[in-house]
């Protein structure tokens, strides 16, 4: 089965050219569906109650539309998630979204626990969930200058190249270098030698 690169749109108003993106899967949660009917895309699924928006408008351009309870116990992105999970090989999903409040900051931290090669974005952020034995590469990420780190399994991060730099141990839920900056001409490397950590990086 092929993999698929997903593009998960919560934002009705991202800002994204579709043209000059490697993703191979369209995915729209509720609102998020009206940034593909703006750009007259077709995409793949569209996911929601559409409590906030007319479903009739993107039957046309969806391939799949699942309609989904106004009640039920879970959020449409969780839903959304759990299907595609059970459904397709993923290779990777950005998860786009229009703000977070800080009841959604913790829902995150299930989001990442439970699902595997999430990114999620705002207009000033990045965070996704770095495993042990595997680094991150800073410099095709240099519209971000800084980075902070939330430790998920306690464990050990190298960092190499940014202001702070060296090896430290964290402990569950720690956290570390709120606002550590990219050197210029540098490229900064974050790795989880063991343990589990969120990155988290910001544009300011």
């Amino acid at each position: 089965m092929k993999k698929i690169k997903v593009l998960l749109n919560c934002d009705p108003n991202l800002k994204i050219d579709l043209a000059k993106t490697e993703y191979n899967f369209f995915v729209g949660i509720d609102a998020g569906c009206r940034f593909f009917y703006q750009q007259k895309k077709k995409f793949d699924l569209a996911i929601g109650d559409f409590d906030h928006f007319e479903n009739k408008k993107i039957k046309k351009l969806a391939k799949k539309n699942i309609i989904l309870a106004a009640k039920k116990d879970v959020l449409d992105l969780e839903y959304c998630l759990n299907y595609l999970q059970n459904n397709f090989v993923i290779e990777s999903i950005d998860l786009f979204i229009p703000h977070l409040r800080i009841d959604f900051d913790f829902y995150l931290l299930k989001m990442f626990n439970q699902y595997s090669h999430l990114y999620v974005y705002n207009s000033q952020f990045l965070i996704f969930k770095l495993k042990a034995n595997n680094y991150f590469s800073y410099l095709k990420f240099q519209k971000y200058h800084y980075f902070s780190i939330i430790c998920l399994q306690q464990g050990i991060v190298e960092i190499k190249n940014f202001k702070y730099s060296g090896l430290f141990k964290m402990n569950y839920l720690e956290t570390k270098f709120f606002s550590n900056e990219m050197i210029e001409n540098r490229n900064g490397v974050i790795k989880i030698n063991n343990g589990t950590a969120l990155i988290v990086c910001s544009k300011k």
